[in-house]
């Protein structure tokens, strides 16, 4: 009787823990952080049951975020931090904590991720960033991700990645890309207007009119859904899932209305990159990337000037109108192009990181610097920014790793299911310079998880034990989670 006993008390007992705290936070009205509480528990309880429903779950919660808090601060009050944007890296710390006690270093990836996880640790203390809270808050924008490295290491399998991205980010990009298109005919809705009247007031782009943002935190990050979604189905396309074809009929305008010009050059650049490594030999991927970046870049601007209209007085156009051009006059005319001004921010990051060998601070680059009152020199590039917040030695530290991370991605694509491999390299060309994904919570964690699998040794994960595959190689269903 004493066993029985003893696990229903333990079960009070936890109980107690948690309904007690929960109570207080409710009766003295936190309700954020009482809500921030309730998802912490749960994705923990479910990671214990389930690894992949647990990490679907937190990234259906995490892509949703925007909304939430908005609708939470629209319903019951709020401002200044909120604690719903740290469940996600509460949880990561949860995960990896254990295993860096543990932690074994047996590969030159290993190593490299975790000198620069203990610089960037120091840079928390760069008294050139300002107060160390700005320090200490970007630990969330630069080392959560990270832990999400050895996250994938221990736990990812292609299993995991393909339910991630197939069955819970796609079917979130479907339903993010609808709502961008009910912001472009409709508006936004009353808790996002009261977020723009007092947050993003550089949303509106003339009269009644805004910038889509979806159920994003902001209109940059609802880009990027929009992005991974589309370069997931392209990927899906070229590997031979031909239906898929009718998801880009809902992608490309919604990226479009996004008014995402750097969305669709990165679009383009992933798509010449898994076209490319469908070369048969290795030798043949660099001529067929420039050749297909050639003619992408080349259509692309015939379609833009194709498509640019005689000046219109903006107080006659729609929203979509005014999306849509934003996007064709930087695409057809280089003038109005930003560009030059990300390749001079580039270039000046770097330069800033060489003159500057110990770096500014690790959340000298984040929005941290810009909420505590630090010193923000932001180059909107993460290798630049690794440079500016790290110093020389930092950013060539980081260059490594995406030197290790492209070697294990084109050595995966010699090996994997071509429907894993293309969508793997594809997701992270696309992304290249916003893998630690600055401000943009709903991918803090995916990136990082996705490279853990990746670049384990190519001996563990060259053929993925929890895919059927048929005689091609390619994966035909996913074992039932």
């Amino acid at each position: 009787m004493m066993g029985p006993t003893l696990a229903v008390a333990k079960v009070w007992l936890a109980g107690a823990a948690i309904f007690l705290p929960l109570t207080y936070l409710l009766l003295h009205g936190m309700y954020s952080l009482a809500l921030a509480m309730m998802i912490l528990t749960g994705l923990i309880l479910t990671w214990l049951a389930n690894h992949i429903f647990s990490l679907s779950a937190l990234l259906v919660f995490l892509v949703l975020l925007g909304d939430e808090r908005r609708i939470v601060t629209y319903l019951v009050g709020g401002g200044g931090l909120d604690p719903l944007v740290i469940v996600g890296a509460a949880f990561s710390i949860y995960l990896s904590a254990p295993l860096l006690i543990r932690v074994k270093l047996t590969d030159t990836i290993t190593k490299t991720v975790f000198a620069l996880m203990m610089l960037m640790i120091l840079e928390i203390f760069n008294p050139k960033q300002g107060s160390i809270l700005v320090g200490v808050s970007g630990a969330l924008f630069y080392i959560v991700p990270l832990l999400w490295f050895w996250v994938g290491r221990a736990y990812g399998t292609e299993r995991m990645m393909f339910v991630l991205l197939y069955r819970v980010l796609l079917p979130l990009g479907i339903l993010d890309a609808l709502y961008g298109y009910y912001h472009a005919i409709f508006g936004p809705t009353p808790w996002q207007m009261a977020w723009i009247a007092q947050f993003a007031t550089n949303y509106r782009y003339n009269g009644n009119h805004f910038r889509s943002f979806g159920f994003s935190t902001s209109a940059l990050e609802y880009s990027s859904v929009l992005l991974v979604s589309t370069v997931v189905v392209m990927s899906a396309i070229l590997a031979g899932r031909r239906a898929y074809a009718l998801l880009l009929v809902i992608f490309l305008p919604a990226m479009v209305l996004a008014s995402s010009r750097g969305g669709i050059i990165r679009l383009l650049f992933a798509g010449a990159v898994i076209w490319a490594v469908m070369g048969r030999t290795s030798r043949a991927w660099l001529p067929r990337l420039i050749f297909a970046l050639a003619v992408g870049l080349g259509m692309t601007y015939y379609l833009a000037s194709s498509a640019a209209t005689p000046n219109v007085p903006v107080k006659n156009q729609t929203t979509a109108q005014i999306a849509t051009s934003h996007v064709v006059e930087g695409l057809s005319d280089p003038g109005h192009s930003s560009a030059p001004g990300h390749a001079g921010l580039i270039a000046f990051g770097i330069g800033r990181g060489i003159t500057n060998p110990l770096g500014y601070g690790l959340g000298s680059t984040t929005l941290a610097a810009g909420k505590f009152g630090g010193a923000g020199y932001s180059s909107e590039f993460e290798v630049s920014d690794c440079f500016l917040s790290l110093g020389i030695f930092g950013g060539v530290l980081y260059l490594y790793v995406v030197y290790q991370v492209f070697r294990a991605l084109f050595l995966y694509v010699k090996s994997a299911p071509r429907i894993l491999s293309l969508t793997a390299i594809g997701v992270l060309s696309a992304t290249f310079g916003l893998w630690f994904a600055l401000g943009q919570y709903c991918f803090s964690f995916l990136f990082f998880f996705l490279i853990g699998i990746l670049t384990r040794p190519l001996a563990n994960a060259a053929i993925p034990s929890d895919l059927t595959l048929d005689a091609a190689g390619d994966e035909l269903e996913v074992a039932t989670v």
